[in-house]
C-alpha cells in the first residue's frame, strides 16, 4: 500500500514494497541506525522529530533520496503544514512493513490460565 504526502511542495509516495525494505536497511546501515528504534522514538517529545526526519530518509523514494543527502536536508524541506501527513506517510509505510500474522501474534497472546498450570 502506498501513502502519498507533500514534501517542499511536491507530492511524495512511501510504499512498502521490496525495494524500499532494501533501501532502508542499506541506508540505516550507512548512518549507523536501527530502524526498530527509531519507530519508538517517534511519541517520545525530546527525539520524536529526530525519528521522523531520520525514518522519512530511511523511506523516501530514490529520487527524493538523491536530492538529500542527509536526513536533515530531507526533514528541513518538510513544511508545517506538510507535517502531519508526512507523519501519517511515515506511519502508515512502516506498519504496512508488519505482516499481518505477526499483529495477529502479539495482539492475542494471553497470559497462561491458572488451570492450564494445574499439575
Amino acid at each position: 500500500m502506498s501513502h502519498a504526502c507533500t514534501i517542499g511542495g511536491e507530492p511524495v509516495t512511501l510504499a512498502w514494497v521490496q525495494s524500499s525494505a532494501r533501501a532502508m536497511r542499506f541506508r540505516a546501515g550507512k548512518i549507523g541506525e536501527n530502524p526498530a528504534g527509531l519507530w519508538t522514538q517517534l511519541r517520545d517529545p525530546v527525539r520524536g522529530d529526530y525519528a521522523a526526519g531520520v525514518l522519512l530518509w530511511l523511506l523516501a523514494p530514490a529520487d527524493l533520496h538523491k536530492r538529500h543527502e542527509t536526513p536533515d536536508s530531507l526533514w528541513e524541506s518538510v513544511t508545517d503544514e506538510e507535517l502531519p501527513d508526512v507523519l501519517a506517510a511515515i506511519v502508515g509505510t512502516l506498519g504496512d512493513s508488519i505482516p499481518p500474522e505477526a499483529e495477529k501474534k502479539s495482539s492475542s497472546r494471553k497470559s497462561p490460565s491458572p488451570e492450564s498450570n494445574s499439575d
